[in-house]
């Protein structure tokens, strides 16, 4: 195409919280991808208070109703739950232009949430995925089940991991015995399960230091590290962001994320860009991108002894932690850098408006 897409990007302000935040920033900062598109943003949330959320939510898609649209592409972020529902309506609102919209699915929780929807959910599911013209799924694992639950045809379907930027080097120590989690601190993501791992861990290495890094339910897991007497080797600091998160990063030298569900998360990505040695569970699209042993190790969900024995041979072995983080740091450069995610997007662009 000669000339170039203007496209509306619709989800969270690129300054929120969470994975889906992350995207939209790297899409905006992005020159690999401005060089081939006009990029705006209309956000449709913002963090705050669950009554503001819900206000602002709401006035955001009168005016989307109410306002004068003439672009190519309506990229449209989603994830599930009420997340979902506030997307559905920016679809509906489109009408006759839905099929310019493209409906980027994130998260790893998209089929709990079909599975606990009523029939008639379900219906409204699959008449907003039917109208528009394209659907991001994060992986194949993500596809297949759209496809297999009957929410999204297969020929509609386009695969599209998350990317990061790559920072221009690494700056680890891996003599660091600092070990990040980073993410919101709920059951999902299973702070706890590092928690008690760490207990163990502490037991031989008591010089480690664990950050938990992100908001929600503080308090519990506070008082959980209080509880096995481990608080003094616990920090949590709340959610980072900025020079802030860059710093943790580089000043770490393990990345922990014990969740029990996940797809493709940006977290993960970010800290193996980096170089640091990372741990995950065997969830979503996880165990596509860690090959254990080589550029990452891979647990159990719930497996926190697992996680303390893996932990345990990379505090002990500084040359191990190194291996592996330069392996993340190589495999994420390979394949997810924000030039080939600009190109494929861009191919996917075009597809929908031709």
């Amino acid at each position: 195409m000669t000339q170039m897409l203007n496209v509306l990007l619709i989800g969270p302000e690129p300054q929120a919280k969470g994975g889906i935040a992350t995207v939209i920033r790297g899409m905006l900062d992005s020159d690999d991808l401005t060089k081939f598109v006009n990029l705006k943003m209309w956000p449709s949330y913002k963090n705050g208070p669950v009554i503001y959320r819900a206000l602002y939510s709401g006035m955001r898609e009168l005016a989307f109703r109410c306002s004068k649209r003439d672009y190519g592409i309506y990229h449209i972020h989603t994830a599930s739950g009420t997340s979902f529902w506030r997307k559905c309506a920016y679809v509906q609102a489109l009408r006759g232009d839905a099929n310019k919209a493209v409906l980027h699915v994130h998260g790893g929780k998209f089929v709990d949430f079909w599975d606990g929807c009523s029939l008639s959910q379900r219906n409204l599911i699959k008449e907003t995925f039917a109208k528009v013209g394209r659907v991001i799924a994060l992986s194949s694992e993500s596809a297949n089940m759209l496809i297999a639950r009957g929410i999204a045809h297969e020929e509609k379907i386009s695969i599209l991991a998350n990317a990061v930027e790559i920072p221009e080097r690494s700056k680890i120590d891996y003599s660091s015995n600092r070990v990040l989690f980073m993410g919101h601190l709920n059951e999902n993501k299973s702070p706890d399960v590092l928690i008690r791992a760490a207990a163990i861990v502490l037991e031989s290495h008591p010089d480690v230091h664990f950050v938990f890094a992100g908001d929600g339910n503080i308090k519990q897991y506070k008082a959980l590290a209080e509880e096995l007497e481990i608080a003094d080797s616990c920090e949590f600091p709340g959610w980072v962001s900025g020079d802030v998160r860059s710093n943790l990063l580089s000043s770490s030298s393990i990345y922990c994320l014990p969740s029990k569900k996940e797809a493709m998360p940006m977290g993960l990505l970010e800290a193996m860009s980096f170089g640091l040695a990372v741990v995950a569970t065997r969830q979503g699209y996880i165990p596509s991108v860690i090959k254990d042993g080589e550029n990452g190790r891979l647990i159990e969900v719930d497996d926190y002894r697992g996680l303390a024995r893996i932990l345990d041979s990379l505090i002990a072995n500084v040359d191990l932690k190194q291996r592996i983080g330069r392996m993340a740091r190589c495999c994420v450069q390979n394949a997810f850098g924000m030039a080939s995610y600009a190109n494929r997007l861009n191919a996917i662009y075009e597809e929908v408006a031709q």
